[in-house]
């Protein structure tokens, strides 16, 4: 049985105890309304400045060079586990050079690739089904037509953002080969994109048709944008696309006898874009222009190994 002075201590101390922590804390409406304020007015401030750093443009970059690492994995996979040709196919485009507006200059426009794609040798039978009956196995159309894939892989997609492939790009700087690595070795800086160096005979030019409802549909390059392309030497651009293409052994099918082992493709930025998202010194006009960092992919031709380097 309680005495009187417990009682009163259980009576009166122990519930204001627990009234002062029933008291719900929180913040009132204006706090929080200066709190957004004050977060609007930083993002306000730092995300255009991010965006000329180039940091979106480089998320952009990293991504296409993922997707299409991803891509060309999938390509030799498919090739082994078919046991058919299988290409990753480089749509090519011709952008104009945001350097002309920015520093007055007059440069031509830049050669990218904005799209890739996976497609698979035709089958002799398919040939012949849907091309020409007559065709051989070792005629144009039996070693050159090839069909998008029937899978996610076999749409045409298009880059992220800003993110191109370097085809041939004009005074900008070439990365510089590490004599050190020995995935490096026989390369050159002009191997840095797609059409220039020794990377053209590494290239397998295709045609490239989408077969829906067994109604076989031809794609055409963009020959028009190609031109100046076309007119120095690269007539294959008129019907046909660039791709590096997996042999079911795992090997690259190229166009010529390459010097080196090696295929190099380089993700970097749009020649479009903002110059202060392609150069690491966008105020300077020296030549040749420093871009910002890019994901190279190397491709060894013998074994189909795909590495991915970042600067």
């Amino acid at each position: 049985m309680h005495t009187t002075r417990q009682r009163r201590w259980i009576g009166n101390s122990v519930p204001l105890r627990l009234r002062r922590r029933s008291v719900k804390q929180g913040f009132t409406l204006i706090e929080v309304i200066i709190v957004m304020a004050i977060i609007s007015l930083l993002a306000a401030v730092t995300i255009p400045t991010l965006a000329r750093m180039g940091a979106f443009s480089r998320d952009d970059v990293n991504d296409a060079a993922r997707d299409l690492y991803g891509l060309m994995r999938a390509a030799r996979m498919y090739a082994s586990t078919h046991r058919v040709d299988t290409a990753v196919v480089y749509v090519l485009n011709a952008e104009e050079d945001s350097r002309n507006s920015a520093f007055g200059m007059e440069y031509a426009p830049q050669f990218v690739a904005d799209s890739v794609a996976m497609a698979r040798r035709l089958s002799l039978d398919e040939v012949r089904q849907y091309i020409d009956e007559t065709a051989g196995p070792n005629s144009e159309a039996a070693r050159h037509s090839y069909v998008l894939v029937d899978s996610i892989e076999g749409r045409m997609w298009s880059l992220p953002g800003n993110a191109r492939v370097r085809a041939a790009i004009e005074d900008v700087a070439l990365w510089m080969p590490d004599p050190d690595n020995p995935d490096h070795a026989g390369l050159t800086p002009q191997d840095s994109q797609l059409l220039t160096g020794d990377n053209r005979p590494g290239l397998y030019f295709v045609r490239v048709f989408r077969l829906d409802n067994d109604n076989l549909s031809v794609l055409e390059p963009r020959a028009v944008q190609l031109e100046r392309l076309i007119d120095d030497g690269w007539t294959e651009l008129e019907t046909r696309f660039p791709a590096h293409v997996f042999r079911p052994s795992g090997e690259l099918r190229t166009s010529g006898q390459p010097e080196r082992p090696q295929s190099v493709v380089t993700v970097g930025t749009s020649p479009s874009a903002d110059v202060r998202e392609r150069f690491v010194r966008p105020d300077s006009v020296e030549i040749p222009f420093h871009e910002l960092a890019a994901v190279r992919i190397v491709l060894n031709h013998f074994s189909g190994r795909v590495v991915v380097e970042r600067e």
